[in-house]
């Protein structure tokens, strides 16, 4: 997946997590659930496991196979991705703590950000007001 290919959708939420954060992982299965009532057209959910970095050569194997079993258990379908060095400075830049969760428009800027585990229901509405009720 590529950059190109999100433009495609109206609205991205790009969801930073950890996998030894418990709150990212139990909101990922609401995410999963939020992926899933949206046409891609209108919405898509990315998942970015922030601790899984390619440039931590020893710990990345391990790190990406807690994040595949995690993917797996909580029921997550939606794109998951390694951030690359230009993602992983701007997560360096912008993200101070897991889960943070971006909403970003169909050119990639980020409109909303929210920090920490919120309710689902707050990341839906957010979602509502910038889809027009859609």
């Amino acid at each position: 997946m590529n950059a190109s290919e999100l433009r495609n959708s109206r609205l991205v939420v790009v969801n930073i997590w950890g996998t030894d954060c418990p709150p990212c992982i139990k909101e990922l299965p609401e995410l999963a659930a939020l992926s899933n009532e949206y046409d891609p057209k209108d919405l898509r959910v990315i998942g970015i496991p922030r601790d899984v970095d390619p440039a931590g050569k020893s710990t990345f194997e391990t790190r990406l196979a807690e994040a595949r079993r995690i993917i797996s258990v909580t029921g997550v379908t939606f794109t998951n991705l390694i951030p690359d060095a230009e993602m992983e400075d701007f997560i360096k830049a912008s993200v101070i703590g897991t889960p943070t969760t971006f909403l970003l428009d169909q050119e990639g800027n980020v409109i909303e950000t929210m920090i920490g585990g919120k309710p689902i229901s707050v990341l839906k509405s957010l979602i509502g007001e910038h889809l027009g009720g859609n």
